[in-house]
């Protein structure tokens, strides 16, 4: 009859899980581009305030009557038109550094999901590796029990003599 520590007793060891090695690596957040501001806004509006201050300056020289009337008029009309240009480019371009702003905190988060995905999956990996090299001290009965891997563990085997 064989001993316990005869190999034909042995039992043959089972599929180890493989324990998940590296780290991982973030990248960092994108980098916002600054904004134009007011200089965008000026670089628009002052060919615009340059027409207008011509057509001010005809109305003005202008004779009397109900001709100077309607040239006033006429240059009022230009003055509402150019500061609603101006405040429609300014609403443009807020809106425009929101969009860019939006989309690359969408981009962003996609990736860290991503990454999140990955580092929850070897996370896994790890716990199912370790809970099999080194089960819980509440789980020895049973393995002892069930005997498939009561002798897995050789003298060669790198493992041998490794205890919780």
């Amino acid at each position: 009859m064989a001993g316990p520590g005869s190999l034909t007793q042995r039992g043959s060891r089972g599929e180890r899980p493989e324990l998940p090695s590296g780290q991982v690596q973030l990248q960092p957040p994108p980098q916002l581009q600054p904004s134009e501001g007011a200089a965008g806004v000026a670089m628009n509006a002052i060919p615009m305030l340059g027409s207008l201050g011509s057509i001010v300056l005809v109305a003005g020289l202008g004779g009397s009557g109900s001709n100077s009337a309607l040239r006033f008029i006429a240059a009022g009309m230009f003055l509402f038109a150019t500061l609603g240009f101006i405040v429609v480019q300014i609403d443009r371009q807020r809106k425009q550094r929101q969009q860019q702003v939006t989309g690359s905190r969408t981009e962003y988060l996609r990736y860290l999901a991503s990454v999140r995905k990955i580092a929850r999956d070897a996370a896994d990996q790890q716990r199912r590796a370790l809970t099999w090299m080194h089960p819980s001290p509440t789980a020895l009965p049973s393995l002892a029990e069930d005997r498939t891997r009561v002798w897995e563990r050789s003298s060669a085997d790198p493992a041998f003599l490794q205890v919780r």
